[in-house]
């Protein structure tokens, strides 16, 4: 959930976590080095948001990867288009200093009443 409220330059958000299982690994993808819990999840509290000229750009908490119970550090870039707004991450190991680099979006839905 990411939330931008209209005339402000501030935005509220968790990020929703879960491993991927059995999933194949993406072109430059790093494999995760030790076991997923099944049913993990974890939210993940945005901590720092910049919007200008139609990009957003951020920081995430620090957070415990549950694969390897290493703490990460991540930061992320988007454009908006029409009303989906998507980007790039960037996921640092503080320990192992491996980086882990992915993609992101999330789309607009209108309020309900």
């Amino acid at each position: 959930m990411f939330k931008l409220i209209a005339g402000s330059d501030t935005a509220t958000g968790d990020v929703i976590m879960s491993p991927r299982h059995n999933a194949r690994p993406q072109s430059g993808e790093v494999q995760p080095t030790g076991p997923a819990t099944p049913g993990t999840i974890q939210a993940l509290s945005i901590n720092f948001v910049r919007v200008t000229g139609g990009q957003v750009s951020g920081s995430l908490a620090p957070y415990t990867d549950p694969t390897c119970g290493c703490t990460l550090r991540t930061t992320f870039v988007g454009r908006l288009r029409a009303d989906t707004l998507a980007g790039t991450y960037t996921s640092l190991h503080e320990q192992s200093r491996e980086v882990q680099r992915g993609q992101w979006h999330v789309v607009r839905q209108q309020p309900t009443r």
